[in-house]
């Protein structure tokens, strides 16, 4: 019978109707009529009707259904029904719904699902939150919104997220976040993600920051990004990566570069 519902009724069933509802009877609602479900009848749904919803029934949950789940519904969903939410909805989700979901439901989030977070979405995620991304999920961030991150969230990431950033989402990031890497974020920095640094956003790194460099970042310099580097940012080098570089490099020092060198 329940299969058997029209839209209709399925839009006029009452919380009451819902909460009487036996797991077998909720898998078995078309998809259709779960997406005219009102909010709140999702919302009286106990933890145990919610997880026996199919991944196809999460699927055709409607935007405004998604938008509307709040904190408890969210959290009772398993990972699979978390993964199976349609990827444009999930940038439908409030930010408090997305700092609350538990940590094996956020790595949960498929990639595709993770390039759908919107700007605003990934501007208020919560440190804790960030931290919880796997490295695949940190690499799928869309490039263009990895500049939206602020310094705080950047340094939240540890070392195996910071390299876990692709060559192009580096690309993208400001001189400002740049400037407010500390000595360990640079550090973890792969050589690949400091050999794409314009001349320009390497020279924002702090001396703390270049004091961090190691032999190994600096002699996958090239001579170009070498002889772009202020003399500020190569006299801040400590003396052993100063020693590390190849004679190709210090061919490529410009006067003024060399004479700072300590």
């Amino acid at each position: 019978q329940i299969v058997a519902l029209t839209t209709d009724q399925a839009a006029n069933l009452t919380t009451r109707t819902v909460k009487a509802l036996t797991t077998s009877q909720i898998a078995v609602l078309e998809a259709a009529d779960l997406a005219v479900l009102t909010s709140e009848n999702i919302a009286v749904m106990s933890s145990v009707q919610l997880q026996a919803l199919t991944t196809t029934q999460i699927a055709g949950l409607s935007s405004q259904q998604v938008f509307d789940l709040n904190s408890t519904t969210l959290q009772a969903l398993t990972t699979r029904q978390i993964a199976a939410i349609e990827t444009r909805d999930i940038a439908e989700l409030s930010t408090v719904s997305l700092s609350n979901l538990l940590s094996t439901q956020l790595q949960a989030l498929t990639t595709a699902q993770i390039a759908g977070l919107s700007s605003q979405q990934l501007v208020d995620l919560g440190t804790s939150t960030l931290k919880n991304l796997t490295t695949l999920q940190i690499a799928s961030i869309e490039t263009t919104d990895v500049s939206v991150l602020s310094t705080v969230q950047l340094l939240a990431l540890n070392s195996i997220q910071m390299r876990a950033l692709t060559t192009a989402q580096m690309v993208q990031l400001t001189s400002d976040q740049l400037a407010g890497l500390n000595s360990a974020a640079v550090a973890a920095l792969t050589t690949q993600q400091l050999s794409v640094l314009s001349a320009a956003n390497r020279n924002n790194l702090d001396v703390s920051s270049m004091l961090a460099l190691t032999s190994v970042q600096v002699t996958s310099l090239t001579t170009s990004q070498i002889a772009a580097l202020s003399t500020t940012a190569l006299a801040a080098l400590n003396t052993n990566t100063v020693g590390s570089l190849t004679t190709a490099q210090i061919v490529a020092l410009t006067t003024d570069q060399a004479a700072n060198l300590t």
